[in-house]
């Protein structure tokens, strides 16, 4: 790097009030901002800045020459007053200045209320921010609070314009059924989804035929009928990138006339669709398939909870007499032959080597307030499996059918784990005696041979942990590059165009293809170079829906816990870092962090490879999947922190140790963390924020 060499990069703000670069180069290290350098910039806004090295430390420091683009000019907070100056307190952790607001610019606010403060005066190194009220959000702890902050915290669309509005009453409710459709309103669809569904995307048919083999429908709605490329809900669409499912709401990527109505595949309602029709064979081979619009009926809404009840009374009573009281005789034949042709598949998966974990989902439940009233294991069943299977079966053929055609594509892409990844990886499996050689060609069958030799071993949970967090992340691509964890060499997604932006573009090509056979022609209006930026925004939108969500959830946990300070609780753990432990407490099911500084009695120290904490004298160690007490110390709603102590076992007693860590949803990077403790002696003003008093 050149002393006078600019780089750009995106703002990473601390709690403790300095901050990080993160390079839009690529480069793995993130550059250290100050606290002065922080003073003009919040987290996520991008810069331009020039860094040099540290004489002491030789680490990267930055200095701030521009600010590129503004994450946003809308921040959430707490509005307070310190004697006559009002001012907003963000609810983001990561931005550690206040925003002075003139009373003449508070309009219905009160003290203590979260209110959507607009940025009218940027903050600088000498001035704080400066801005005025737009929005009342409601009290601290009023129902939905949660979901209204991570909605504006993330920069989700969540209202429809005029516009909108306008271009939507425009469609017409009655279903225009072509000539050209193949009319399947004889057969017997249904949709099975979880119980809280509201938008069905998809519903399912399957009937065996000669030979053991089995011809499977999938129907998927046929929303780019009523969504054209190009018009203004088009591209509203495309802003938001998918549906956003946040634990008591949904701010969904269609207006609800077309995600709830017009493209849901309720019951007993004409529906149109793009059907992947697939033939079965023996084996669980896909022996042939076809696409084609189609209309058709949904006849049943059933839900994973009764097919998987369904499903467990054929098992035991194979005359089906079990439960044919609550399924019509259409449906029960249905799940039979459905749930035949998932055990072919499911053959075929393993056989192909995709990758299974076994992981522990929750579910929340809701009091009328909308707030937790209690968090329960979520069980994936049988039912879910079979409509996954079917789901991937037609996300194949979608993938085959374009390419087939040489026609450009948004792929869904998983690439394979990088080789010092699989270095480290392997020397990590050889501490429990597990000799496989992994590399820069390593197979999904590699992992799935790795999960059946641990399955069952005390160890299981470690080594499936270590496993998932050495593979990349999933994003969607014009440039196929396969996909590792489901072992497919070619793989998209067509099944669920009401939620994401992704399967419409994948539809309209489907659709141009089926229209050009029956000499409807139909342009598709995307070329290498625009579906990249299309991927990139999509899989944009992927990530910050996943970030909202979670931070939503945080609020809702630690709010959830806030009453059971001093509390003890047993817990396993379920991750460690260079900073501390994080502990999954049992029962309640949330996750809180004991901070490194805590544990009493030794010095620890992180081993990358082994994913342990090792005490540098007395060599206790802490694992992940290991058990532990806890005693819950410290629980701060607004910064999202769920503070834990070690309950030590060997004396019985506390450890009592100033731990401040502050437990964000977003956890900082590795660089960040070891920057943080290098900086963590110079700048102790925990707890406290920058106020320029007199300026105020």
């Amino acid at each position: 790097m050149k002393q006078d060499e600019l780089i750009s990069g995106i703002v990473i703000g601390n709690p403790e009030g300095f901050g990080f670069v993160g390079r839009l180069d690529g480069d793995a290290d993130d550059i250290y901002l100050s606290p002065i350098q922080m003073r003009q910039v919040f987290d996520g806004d991008e810069v331009l800045i020039k860094a040099k090295k540290r004489a002491k430390t030789a680490k990267l420091e930055g200095k701030i020459v521009s600010v590129v683009r503004r994450k946003s000019l809308e921040l959430i907070g707490k509005l307070s007053k310190e004697n006559s100056s009002f001012f907003v307190i963000p609810e983001n952790p990561r931005i550690s200045q206040d925003i002075i607001v003139e009373k003449s610019d508070i309009g219905n606010a009160l003290e203590g209320q979260i209110v959507c403060v607009r940025i009218t005066k940027v903050p600088t190194i000498k001035n704080l921010a400066s801005g005025h009220i737009t929005e009342v959000l409601g009290d601290f702890h009023s129902p939905g609070i949660e979901t209204k902050i991570a909605i504006r915290d993330y920069s989700i669309p969540f209202k429809w314009d005029d516009k909108a509005v306008a271009e939507v009453n425009r469609i017409s409710t009655k279903v225009s059924i072509d000539e050209k459709r193949v009319d399947l309103r004889d057969k017997y669809f249904v949709t099975i989804d979880g119980e809280d569904a509201k938008d069905f995307d998809d519903a399912v048919y399957c009937e065996p035929v000669d030979n053991g083999f089995y011809r499977l429908y999938v129907a998927i709605a046929d929303v780019s009928e009523y969504i054209k490329a190009d018009s203004y809900l088009d591209k509203e669409a495309l802003k938001r990138g998918n549906s956003v499912y946040f634990p008591n709401s949904v701010i969904p990527m269609l207006p609800e006339k077309l995600s709830n109505g017009l493209c849901s595949l309720n019951p007993n309602e004409d529906k149109l669709t793009v059907v992947c029709e697939m033939l079965i064979n023996s084996s669980g081979d896909i022996e042939s398939y076809q696409f084609y619009e189609a209309v058709i009926i949904s006849q049943s809404r059933k839900t994973y909870t009764q097919v998987a009840r369904f499903i467990r009374n054929i098992d035991i009573d194979k005359s089906m007499r079990a439960e044919q009281s609550t399924f019509e005789p259409g449906a029960a034949r249905l799940v039979k032959n459905l749930y035949e042709v998932f055990k072919l598949l499911e053959l075929i998966r393993d056989n192909r080597g995709a990758i299974s974990f076994e992981t522990q989902d929750t579910k929340i439940l809701f009091t009328k307030e909308k707030k937790i009233s209690k968090i329960i294991p979520a069980e994936r069943n049988v039912a879910h499996k079979i409509i996954e299977e079917c789901m991937l079966c037609a996300n194949l053929c979608a993938a085959d059918y374009l390419e087939r055609a040489e026609m450009p594509l948004l792929y869904r892409v998983h690439k394979k784990p990088t080789f010092d990844k699989m270095t480290n990886l392997s020397k990590f499996l050889s501490g429990f005696n597990i000799d496989i050689k992994l590399d820069g060609d390593v197979k999904p069958s590699d992992y799935q041979e790795i999960l059946k030799l641990v399955k069952g071993r005390d160890e299981e949970r470690i080594i499936q942990s270590v496993l998932l967090r050495s593979m990349a992340q999933a994003n969607y691509n014009p440039k196929n590059d396969g996909h590792f964890g489901l072992a497919y060499e070619s793989y998209t997604h067509f099944t669920s165009p009401i939620r994401r932006y992704s399967d419409l573009i994948i539809h309209r090509g489907i659709k141009a293809l089926i229209r050009q056979k029956n000499k409807k022609y139909e342009q598709y209006p995307y070329e290498y170079e625009q579906l990249d930026m299309i991927g990139q925004q999509v899989s944009m939108t992927e990530r910050r829906a996943e970030d909202a969500t979670r931070s939503a959830e945080s609020w809702l946990k630690c709010e959830y816990l806030s009453h059971r300070v001093g509390e003890e609780f047993d817990g396993v753990i379920s991750s460690v870092t260079g900073f501390g432990l994080f502990v999954l407490l049992e029962d309640v099911f949330i996750e809180g962090l004991i901070h490194i500084s805590s544990i009493d009695g030794d010095y620890y120290i992180f081993d990358e490879i082994r994913h342990c904490l090792v005490g540098e004298s007395k060599k206790r160690q802490f694992f992940i999947g290991d058990k532990v007490s806890v005693v819950l110390r410290e629980v701060c709603v607004r910064q999202r922190k769920i503070n834990l102590i070690l309950k030590d076992i060997n004396s019985g007693k506390e450890s009592i140790s100033d731990a401040n860590y502050i437990y964000s949803s977003k956890r900082p990077s590795a660089s960040a963390v070891k920057m943080a403790k290098e900086y963590k002696g110079k700048f102790t003003n925990k707890n406290k924020r920058y106020r320029n008093k007199k300026k105020r």
